[in-house]
């Protein structure tokens, strides 16, 4: 008579996040993926420990409340596919005023392009948009931490201006024109807005 195989036992194979159901000794363990810190926004403002893609971490730029995650290029696994192909297009492509990468939802898209921030040499500053940007003062709060991702020094004007509006503030046109006038200051040697 022959007795049954005792069932794989459950192994965690992350610390308690995920589980697999092979057979210890003939599953490898797979590779963590590591994470960059985030990173700090604004002059004087350290790294939080927590990674901004665990939770609604928030920061502040001039008092206004900044998700981090929309301004940080998501982290990559090591084992992310390459695509010298697109890649190389996105290279090519790159000096344009604007290009557009469009295609259906799980095509790769913000791998992709989080791959070629990655890769390349030019200041890439991200910017993932949601709904809270309609109000301008939101949209710009988180471009200007975009660009303090790289320089935390960027648009300090504008932020000035940011913090004075009210009834009796500066307008939005003269705010956007001092954004636009202190743009050149990130885009030195070039730059990409994803």
């Amino acid at each position: 008579m022959r007795h049954p195989q005792p069932p794989d036992p459950v192994v965690d194979t992350s610390g308690g996040r995920s589980l697999s159901f092979g057979r210890p000794e003939t599953r490898s363990l797979p590779r963590p993926v590591t994470e960059r810190p985030p990173i700090a926004v604004g002059p004087g403002r350290g790294a939080d420990a927590e990674s901004p893609r665990s939770g609604p971490l928030r920061d502040e730029v001039n008092g206004f409340p900044i998700q981090l995650a929309k301004v940080q290029r998501p982290a990559l696994r090591e084992e992310t596919l390459e695509r010298p192909r697109l890649l190389d297009w996105l290279r090519a492509k790159i000096h344009g005023r604007v290009v557009l990468v469009l295609a259906d939802a799980g095509y790769g898209k913000t791998t992709l392009l989080a791959d070629f921030a990655r890769r390349s040499r030019m200041r890439t500053l991200w910017y993932r948009l949601d709904d809270d940007d309609r109000d301008w003062v939101s949209f710009l709060h988180h471009l200007i931490a975009a660009g303090r991702e790289h320089d935390p020094n960027f648009a300090p004007a504008t932020l000035g201006l940011l913090s004075e509006i009210g009834a009796a503030g500066p307008g939005r046109e003269v705010v956007l024109d001092s954004f636009i006038r202190e743009l050149p200051t990130i885009t030195l040697n070039g730059a990409v807005l994803i």
